[in-house]
């Protein structure tokens, strides 16, 4: 078998032995893979390469005369490696690498090495490896470097904090609550959450990410009952009040056109949330049939998209729970 030797240097952080190496970038081509983090594909970490970055740093490169990459690659390898260190110097040494496809996963720089190899450049870059890591290792490496940069699709992190139980309570708690209605047959929401970046599905209309950022605003609150339920409630609570919406309008519920299911329409229930849930308290009653009750001055209000054209983000979610409000407000 053939095998790719470069001289390292072995080091550790914490209890995670890695290397440090130079590396020909067509050899690392060769031997890495990416697996894209989808509902079909659970153990990857990786969001959808893009194609436009990938022409940007290829048409970089070609233009460019002399070419320097200083930021490293990060990947772990899932076949063994040798590492044979100096005599003299136990940090320092040859790495063996099997010279095989599949040998090592990209963790970080996919475009990088996707640009060079779109520009049809052979060069040396500068690798960081650790071997034999799992999901969530590998998982926590990603957020590590990824969670505060722009550009990073905000629901495939909060899908990886649900893997690594990292980020902040209320963060995991609204992720679970989201992917757990996601999953549930009998939520509202049942394959309408887009959980990571792949391609978006029939049904989905939903990120994790607008789900996660309006939950979290309740689930904060100490203010309103439903943040102090325990979180097989808060399920309940909102499965249950939800599905009084989509009972009362199952014309509109999932369809195109309407922005029932969509990030405007439910930033704006949720704002409208708090009240209808304190109104449920109140009846002593917080089942689907007490909040339809609740809600049923809402049977003629107009979803459709053409009905709130233009309007949009925070401040359009405010208004139109500021209309479902008065007509509750009407009820007494």
């Amino acid at each position: 078998m053939q095998n790719i030797t470069v001289r390292a240097y072995k080091t550790n952080q914490g209890t995670m032995p890695f290397y440090i190496f130079l590396i020909p970038s067509g050899d690392l081509s060769y031997i890495s893979y990416v697996i894209r983090r989808s509902e079909d594909q659970r153990k990857g970490i990786q969001r959808i390469a893009s194609t436009e970055r990938i022409s940007e740093i290829a048409s970089f490169i070609n233009e460019s005369k002399d070419v320097i990459f200083p930021n490293n690659l990060v990947i772990n390898f899932d076949k063994e490696v040798i590492f044979r260190p100096d005599r003299d110097k136990l940090e320092e040494g040859e790495l063996i690498i099997p010279k095989k496809k599949h040998t090592a996963q990209i963790i970080d720089g996919q475009h990088r090495l996707f640009g060079l190899e779109a520009a049809k450049k052979n060069i040396p870059i500068i690798v960081v490896a650790f071997s034999g890591l799992d999901l969530i290792q590998r998982a926590k490496i990603f957020l590590t470097i990824n969670s505060k940069q722009k550009g990073i699709n905000t629901s495939l992190i909060y899908d990886l904090f649900g893997i690594t139980r990292s980020g902040k309570n209320v963060e995991l708690l609204a992720v679970d609550i989201g992917k757990t209605l996601n999953a549930d047959e009998d939520s509202p929401f049942k394959a309408m959450v887009k959980l990571t970046d792949a391609r978006k599905k029939e049904k989905e209309s939903l990120s994790l990410a607008a789900f996660v950022t309006a939950l979290k605003k309740i689930l904060q609150n100490k203010d309103i009952p439903f943040s102090n339920l325990d979180s097989q409630q808060q399920i309940v609570v909102l499965k249950n009040y939800f599905q009084a919406i989509k009972e009362l309008f199952q014309k509109q519920w999932g369809i195109r056109g309407y922005i029932l299911t969509k990030t405007l329409g439910f930033n704006a229930l949720m704002k409208t949330f708090p009240k209808v849930h304190l109104r449920s308290i109140m009846k002593q009653d917080l089942l689907c049939d007490r909040v339809n009750q609740e809600i049923r001055c809402w049977k003629d209000f107009d979803f459709s998209g053409s009905a709130w054209e233009g309007i949009s983000g925070e401040a359009g979610a405010a208004k139109v729970a500021s209309v479902l409000e008065g007509m509750l407000s009407k009820l007494g």
